[in-house]
């Protein structure tokens, strides 16, 4: 007797059926792993891309800041600069108007001060006329006597005489050294 197996075919049949079904379900899945891999790549450089718009904003915020900082150092330093000026000519024009008050007060009729100069170490030079020589001696004695004045001497005398008019004129020359701090001056 002779063996019939009436399902040899179907078997075979279905033996290639499932390695097909198997092999389409490998590619189905490979498919979506490479989609889901992709979509994940996409999604991570999307995220890339929005950090590094931050990080760029940052930057510049950190530019503008660090610019406005310098802007403000620049600044400070020429108001400093300007207040020193400021408090300088300030002190001058007290120490001025002190002078010119202590000048007045002890400065004889006889005598007419035309010019002065004034450096920032506090040294003077007083240029003037007098009549005589004694009006001279007698306003440095009063200028020594005051406390806004120190090293109080005569720089130099010049005799102008006018023989026509019969007068006599001396112009002069002082220099003294003024005293900064107006709280000992009288």
């Amino acid at each position: 007797m002779r063996d019939i197996n009436l399902l040899d075919t179907h078997v075979k049949t279905s033996g290639n059926s499932n390695h097909k079904n198997l092999w389409i379900i490998i590619v189905c899945i490979l498919m979506i792993l490479l989609g889901s891999a992709y979509a994940f790549l996409e999604y991570s450089l999307y995220k890339m891309d929005q950090e590094k718009a931050e990080i760029d904003s940052l930057i510049q915020q950190k530019s503008v800041v660090e610019e406005t900082k310098e802007e403000i150092r620049t600044k400070t330093q020429k108001i400093e600069a300007m207040s020193t000026i400021i408090d300088t000519a300030s002190r001058n024009a007290v120490i001025n108007t002190k002078m010119f008050q202590v000048l007045a007060a002890n400065m004889p009729a006889s005598i007419f001060l035309s010019d002065y100069s004034f450096n920032d170490d506090g040294q003077i030079n007083l240029m003037g006329e007098s009549s005589d020589n004694d009006s001279m001696a007698f306003f440095i004695y009063k200028l020594k006597q005051t406390n806004l004045f120190e090293d109080v001497r005569i720089k130099s005398i010049q005799n102008n005489k006018n023989e026509e008019a019969n007068k006599e004129n001396y112009n002069f020359v002082i220099d003294t050294k003024v005293i900064v701090d107006l709280e000992e001056a009288q």
